[in-house]
């Protein structure tokens, strides 16, 4: 601990650091440490996460029609739900079956959709 208090050891480190990982790409780190094994990921340019095959895969993008612009490729919504979706044959339910939302499923995204898109309060 003694030594975080010296600027020089600091900057040594800085330096030691900045000049080993300026060896390499970030591609050729993340390789690197995933064969160690690590979890780990290289941050990607807004360029690559469109590109990446993952993001491909998953089908996280959707295509606009703006009357401005044209067609435009934006980022759709990270959940979907839909009214097929979800487990075959009994259902498992809590509580009665009656009621205004009987028979239906409700889920709550509100700590998912409104949590991350505002910063706590000042304190």
């Amino acid at each position: 601990m003694g030594r975080l208090s010296s600027r020089e050891w600091i900057h040594r480190v800085l330096d030691e650091l900045t000049t080993r990982f300026g060896q390499r790409t970030a591609d050729e780190w993340e390789q690197a440490l995933l064969a160690s094994p690590a979890a780990v990921a290289k941050c990607n340019t807004l360029e690559e996460w469109l590109a990446h095959e993952q993001a491909q895969a998953n089908d996280v993008f959707t295509q606009v029609d703006d009357p401005a612009l044209g067609p435009l490729r934006l980022a759709g919504p990270p959940v979907r739900v839909r009214a097929d979706d979800g487990p075959r044959g009994k259902v498992r339910r809590h509580g009665s079956e009656g009621g205004a939302l009987g028979g239906h499923r409700v889920i709550d995204m509100s700590s998912f959709w409104a949590g991350p898109a505002r910063g706590a309060p000042a304190r």
